[in-house]
């Protein structure tokens, strides 16, 4: 499980990183959003429950749609 967090959270870092050089900021905003759930989830802040996973799905679903748009 925490190789998969670890995972996400470089993968939310790469997308945070490469939308905010190429100023997209509604898809920078969501995914530093994102990024911070994977991390304190990483760092045992925030426990990985059925309402956070559901959360994390719809968050990636807007980021989906943004990225397509």
């Amino acid at each position: 499980p925490m190789d998969l967090l670890n995972e996400m959270f470089r993968s939310a870092h790469s997308i945070k990183g490469l939308s905010g050089m190429l100023r997209l900021s509604e898809i920078n905003v969501l995914t530093h959003k994102v990024e911070n759930v994977f991390d304190a989830a990483r760092n045992g802040e925030l426990p990985v429950t059925e309402e956070c996973v559901e959360v994390v799905i719809h968050a990636i679903d807007c980021l989906s749609a943004m990225i397509d748009a």
